[in-house]
């Protein structure tokens, strides 16, 4: 089990299952966003987790804390725990050669 801020994420063969721990009174927001190939996030935190599925396409996530810049992409159908640290998404041009 992984332990990221008050959440627990058990980890499966196949998904895993995240159960969300708040104190009360809790506020949920549900947005969606769309990005324009080439476009991104800009490099931004915010003060909790965001529970992140990819509907379309795929993000190239990049964490401010990885001394490495690693790049994560994330597939149409997956999804990830955004921990609220810096970082940034970019929506990637893929060439068509």
């Amino acid at each position: 089990m992984t332990v990221i801020g008050r959440l627990r994420m058990m980890h499966l063969p196949c998904r895993p299952i995240l159960r969300p721990r708040a104190k009360r009174p809790l506020d949920i927001a549900v947005r969606t966003h769309d990005y324009a190939p080439g476009s991104s996030t800009g490099w931004h935190s915010h003060p909790g987790p965001v529970f992140i599925t990819v509907t379309e396409g795929e993000v190239t996530l990049y964490e401010g804390d990885d001394p490495t810049c690693t790049p994560k992409v994330v597939s149409k159908g997956h999804g990830y725990v955004d921990t609220g640290r810096g970082h940034i998404g970019r929506k990637r041009v893929r060439s068509a050669c």
